[in-house]
């Protein structure tokens, strides 16, 4: 009765030495050695989801890297062929340069937001953000950001309206830098994704959902189709997977959005009709029932962005 499931804990173990951790060791008695047994299974279980998870990190981290050389790779192309073309006098006029120029300078600017989303993915990655969690009065904050945006926003057409809270002060519990690199990525976004065929509109709303303040960035953009609602935060997803789609991006922006937003122990989601638009709500901890320190604490117990996976 003691040697034998010795003996088939030695076996089993033997086997996971080979690799083998998905044969369940089986118990004859509910007694000390069947709870051992019940220990061993639970931890030949644990060391199974670790390495499933390790497997799919270093496959999403692979992807990753092709995406992002892949996407790195077309504006570096762009430029090149540009700055060629003002080097053998191609652009023979004032105007043909400042294009050739124009061209270039944009190709740049989307480079950087590429290596910026890489920069702040590992980052986040090693968990190595470091918060500085205040209480932010939001109508005051989002109005000054907005303010910020607007005048790129209208000379890219855009109609945009802030609707803040309209009963007094309202403050939530954030990381102010982190808070702006959210809402410009929702907002870039918008922009992103517009539609071809009408005038731009971005609506940014607040308004207090039970102990949450909430923040909704509506756009009137192509929208996202139903069956990628649930997958848009995860990362590397992108609704149009074909790389060479025009709209670049690293399909990292969404799910960095999500992190940090669970980081400010709130919550994010999509509501979308395609070909429509797009509402992003945002959920932040109201100041006046939840305290700097509870958030910060909350943070630092769900540290793992495993679920992002």
């Amino acid at each position: 009765s003691v040697a034998e499931p010795i003996d088939g804990l030695r076996n089993y173990t033997r086997n996971i030495i080979k690799g083998d951790l998905n044969t369940e060791i089986k118990k004859h008695k509910n007694d000390e050695i069947g709870d051992l047994i019940d220990d061993f299974n639970n931890m030949r279980e644990h060391i199974n989801m670790l390495l499933a998870d390790n497997r799919a990190k270093k496959r999403m981290t692979r992807e990753m890297i092709v995406n992002m050389s892949h996407d790195l790779k077309t504006p570096l192309t762009v430029i090149k062929g540009y700055a060629e073309g003002l080097k053998e006098g191609v652009a023979n006029t004032p105007i043909k340069q400042e294009k050739y120029v124009s061209i270039i300078y944009s190709k740049v600017a989307e480079m950087n937001s590429l290596i910026d989303e890489l920069s702040t993915y590992a980052k986040i990655d090693s968990d190595a953000i470091n918060y500085n969690f205040i209480a932010v009065d939001i109508n005051e904050y989002l109005k000054e950001g907005f303010e910020e945006i607007r005048t790129d926003l209208e000379m890219n057409d855009f109609d945009v309206n802030f609707r803040p809270y309209s009963w007094g002060k309202l403050y939530v519990i954030a990381d102010a830098a982190q808070l702006k690199r959210v809402i410009n990525n929702l907002i870039s976004n918008s922009k992103k994704y517009a539609a071809k065929d009408r005038k731009g509109k971005i609506d940014i709303s607040v308004g207090i959902m039970q102990e949450f303040v909430s923040i909704a960035i509506e756009d009137n953009g192509i929208g996202i189709p139903k069956e990628s609602l649930k997958k848009v935060f995860e990362r590397l997803y992108r609704v149009d997977e074909s790389r060479n789609s025009k709209i670049a991006g690293s399909g990292l922006g969404l799910a960095i959005v999500k992190k940090i937003i669970e980081d400010h122990s709130g919550k994010i989601w999509a509501e979308s009709t395609n070909g429509e638009g797009t509402k992003i709500v945002i959920l932040l901890r109201n100041a006046e029932f939840t305290t700097i320190k509870e958030v910060e604490e909350n943070r630092l117990q769900n540290g793992d962005w495993n679920y992002l996976m």
